[in-house]
């Protein structure tokens, strides 16, 4: 996900990923049980809640990940009633050797998903694929499998493969990274939630001080432990950035340039309702902990979404 516009990109990246979740958008066992130790950032999000919202639906398919954009007919396909029986949809990305990961899992009721639909057996192949004696289906160049009645994961081939190793055991899963567990609690009743380690929070901390020449983040960069944000929506949108450091004086350097960056964004934009959305948001820290924190009416956002300054944020 790219913040380069502090709360407005995280508002949007979180919006755009909303796909329902029933109560709030708590991650399940069997969903952390195939994220792996390496998880860099997630993001989860209330589908019930969120999938009437016109805001959302408006921004979802500008951030939404290309390879993620047909889950919702994949499943309606196999039978699922989106509205009624998708609760929650989680985002993950992940360290997997040189590379980045990228795997999905949808939760909710998915007792009548009819898998067969979506493998037609033939003299050669009678049965479906297996992978370590889970059995996997392939839709729209997506793999996915269900390791349970409540629980579809979905990716690419290698993320697939990936997470039925975390969940065997034979890879190191979620429940090992304390660092992430612990940013994960408090923040699960929220509309839309997103937690990412050390090296996503500097890259994150990165985008937001763009532009701004006063604040340097590289010399923080080693003193930054991880962040979260939350984002709930009623008649207004309110958005809180919570970035974590290992000593007050490193969180109130970072909350200083962050104030100094939104005031650069603010002066430099030529677009009012982006102006005007800067102009609201307040950054502080309290010990250890930097925040950055807006709250601004649905249309102000909703404004936004044809301008070009933000068609380019989202690109």
């Amino acid at each position: 996900m790219r913040f380069r516009f502090l709360a407005l990109v995280a508002l949007a990246a979180a919006v755009a990923l909303a796909a329902p979740a029933a109560r709030a958008a708590e991650l399940g066992a069997t969903a952390q049980s195939v994220l792996p130790a390496t998880t860099r950032q997630i993001i989860s999000v209330n589908y019930h809640r969120l999938s009437t919202n016109n805001l959302a639906q408006r921004i979802e398919g500008q951030v939404l990940p290309a390879e993620m954009r047909n889950i919702s007919d994949l499943l309606a396909r196999g039978g699922v009633h989106i509205h009624q029986d998708l609760n929650r949809l989680t985002f993950a990305t992940y360290a997997t050797g040189k590379s980045i990961g990228l795997i999905g899992v949808a939760e909710g009721s998915f007792e009548a998903f009819q898998p067969g639909r979506f493998f037609a057996p033939t003299p050669r192949y009678p049965h479906p694929p297996q992978y370590d004696g889970v059995t996997y289906y392939e839709a729209n160049g997506m793999e996915f499998y269900l390791p349970d009645s409540s629980t579809f994961v979905f990716g690419n081939a290698q993320a697939i493969r990936e997470a039925i190793q975390v969940q065997s055991g034979a890879v190191t899963s979620l429940d090992n990274n304390s660092s992430l567990s612990d940013l994960i609690d408090g923040t699960e009743s929220s509309d839309v939630w997103s937690v990412l380690n050390a090296a996503g929070t500097q890259g994150l901390v990165m985008s937001l001080a763009s532009g701004a020449t006063d604040f340097n983040p590289a010399s923080l960069a080693s003193h930054f432990q991880g962040a979260r944000y939350t984002i709930n929506f009623s008649s207004d949108v309110k958005v809180n950035l919570e970035l974590m450091t290992d000593d007050p004086i490193s969180a109130g350097l970072a909350s200083t340039g962050l104030r100094a960056a939104v005031l650069y964004k603010a002066y430099q934009t030529k677009n009012p309702a982006l102006k005007n959305l800067l102009n609201q948001i307040e950054v502080d820290s309290a010990g250890d902990d930097a925040f950055l924190q807006v709250e601004s009416p649905q249309s102000q956002v909703a404004a936004l979404l044809n301008s070009s300054l933000f068609r380019s944020i989202m690109r």
